[in-house]
């Protein structure tokens, strides 16, 4: 049903009904419970307006979907007390569905759930908290070894956020450092661990003097693919604090195949 509207002819031909629209297009006559008309239309009627129209006292103005506008008169002689078709619910309701027939399996399950709802419950809630558990468990863990996306290890709040730039053979880190917590931290060392037989870095730890809170600072580490093929790994770059063994975060850089060294590959081949 997409709206309905009143048809009052009390002065006319004593009759009230309604008016519904279908999202089919159909407009349905109502009086009552029986079903008076029904007025098919190739757009969906979203609003319905009926009454008097210039010297016309039954009209009926329809709003298209599509924005327009359709003014439908209703005949002087309309009979809207008898109608023609079966009265209640429409036929579609008298087919039956085919329904399945029930399977052994379906009856087991159904005596069993009906015998056993209590306990199948108390399972599920004890599987539940269970599982809860585990997830802070694994949380707190990651949280304590720097793997978190967030640390809050030893009373600092860090977030990092690192992606790579570049085709190759030379990729440029980029890391974004934010101090969350209400403290200034200093002297924080940022080291690369990576594949030595697959990259090459100048120096793979980077000294960030202070980290002010509310600021994000960026760094950008450059690092060199020397395999021939130009494979790839994970990078791993972790955030320390002097005073800490474990890292205060930890981010996992998946990196993309290098391309290959034009100039290398032609001395190469010749």
């Amino acid at each position: 049903i997409i709206t309905m509207q009143i048809l009052d002819l009390m002065n006319v031909h004593n009759i009230k009904g309604f008016l519904v629209a279908l999202s089919n297009g159909e407009i349905r006559l109502y009086n009552e419970k029986n079903l008076i008309h029904i007025l098919r239309n190739d757009e969906v009627a979203i609003g319905l307006a009926f009454g008097t129209y210039g010297r016309e006292n039954g009209a009926l103005v329809t709003n298209l979907q599509s924005g327009g506008l359709m003014v439908k008169m209703l005949q002087r002689q309309a009979n809207l007390q008898i109608s023609n078709m079966k009265p209640g619910p429409p036929s579609e309701q008298d087919i039956p569905l085919s329904i399945p027939k029930k399977s052994r399996i379906f009856v087991d399950l159904t005596t069993r759930e009906r015998e056993m709802g209590s306990l199948m419950h108390r399972m599920f809630h004890t599987e539940m908290a269970k599982l809860k558990l585990r997830t802070a468990q694994n949380y707190f863990s990651m949280i304590n070894e720097g793997h978190a996306p967030m640390s809050y290890t030893s009373g600092s709040n860090i977030r990092l956020n690192a992606s790579v730039q570049g085709l190759g053979p030379i990729f440029k880190i980029k890391l974004q450092i934010t101090n969350t917590g209400t403290k200034e931290l200093r002297d924080l060392p940022v080291v690369v661990s990576y594949n030595d037989k697959l990259y090459l870095m100048r120096k793979n730890q980077v000294i960030i003097p202070v980290l002010v809170p509310g600021l994000q600072y960026e760094k950008g580490i450059e690092i060199e693919s020397i395999d021939p093929t130009g494979a790839a790994e994970v990078v791993r770059i972790s955030v320390y604090n002097r005073s800490y063994s474990n890292p205060l975060i930890t981010a996992f850089i998946n990196m993309p195949v290098a391309e290959p060294d034009l100039q290398n590959f032609q001395l190469v081949q010749k």
